[in-house]
């Protein structure tokens, strides 16, 4: 969905240029929930930082960067055109942060994306970033076809990014993947699918499911109950031993609570 936003606001063009930085240990970063499909996708970090951060680079030649507003200490990320570099002013999408590395952009901080038809800026809070290399670790499925390792891929569905599952020698040719399914389709939460499945494909026809709107499928709560398809019963059944444990959603949990805990300090201040 689409929110209007104001116009873009002049940034310092005279940012701080570093080449050839180390890059080892920098995890290069995914970008999904966006309409727009060619801002979704996996950046590579490159050997260059433009006023302290790391630069990160997509297929398309689309750079994604750190940049500050003229005369004030705020500053965005922000993606620019195909091909544009990242010393002109010309970016398709932003987000005000100065946070130091892309994946620990807030969740609840919308990005603001431009959209060529009507000339305007428009929110899209369903944007995130994550970083590659995050990972989920599935246990305690009945169906063997299920456990195993899910990573992130850069291909959006329902403004969630898709999992597959690593192949090894125990698991290999076709793989299951996680989908995320909204409510616009009838039913929310996400689903494990079929070997073979592709993302748009009907959830009734998935391994496993579960009722959650988390981000990741590693940040759905304790509360909330993975079901698996049993062929006996020919339906989803309860399984309170499965269970997601990983990185994808750990960045944004520790935020979320550290915010809290500072909303808490705060009241408990005032209230003196």
């Amino acid at each position: 969905m689409f929110h209007r936003v104001t116009k873009l606001d002049p940034i310092e063009m005279q940012g701080t240029y570093e080449s050839n930085v180390p890059i080892a240990g920098i995890a290069d970063v995914v970008v999904v929930g966006s309409d727009n499909e060619e801002i979704n996708g996996y950046y590579s970090v490159v050997n260059i930082k433009y006023n302290q951060r790391y630069v990160y680079k997509s297929a398309s030649q689309s750079y994604l960067y750190y940049v500050k507003y003229k005369g004030g200490e705020t500053a965005r990320w922000q993606i620019g055109l195909p091909g544009s570099g990242i010393q002109n002013d010309q970016p398709v999408a932003f987000v005000n942060s100065d946070v130091e590395a892309p994946e620990q952009i807030p969740t609840w901080v919308a990005w603001a994306v431009y959209d060529e038809q009507t000339k305007e800026w428009f929110r899209q809070p369903k944007i995130k970033t994550y970083k590659a290399d995050c990972s989920a670790e599935l246990f305690g499925a009945k169906n063997e076809q299920v456990n195993g390792r899910y990573t992130i891929t850069p291909q959006t569905y329902n403004g969630r990014p898709v999992f597959e599952r690593v192949k090894s020698e125990k698991h290999g040719g076709q793989l299951p993947i996680i989908v995320y399914w909204d409510e616009t389709n009838g039913i929310s939460g996400w689903f494990v699918s079929r070997p073979g499945r592709a993302a748009g494909e009907h959830p009734i026809e998935s391994l496993a499911i579960i009722q959650s709107a988390s981000l990741t499928p590693d940040g759905t709560s304790e509360l909330e109950t993975w079901h698996e398809w049993e062929d006996s019963a020919k339906d989803f059944l309860e399984n309170t031993q499965f269970k997601f444990q990983g990185t994808c959603a750990s960045y944004f949990i520790l935020l979320f609570f550290f915010f809290f805990f500072l909303l808490f300090k705060y009241i408990k201040q005032i209230n003196k």
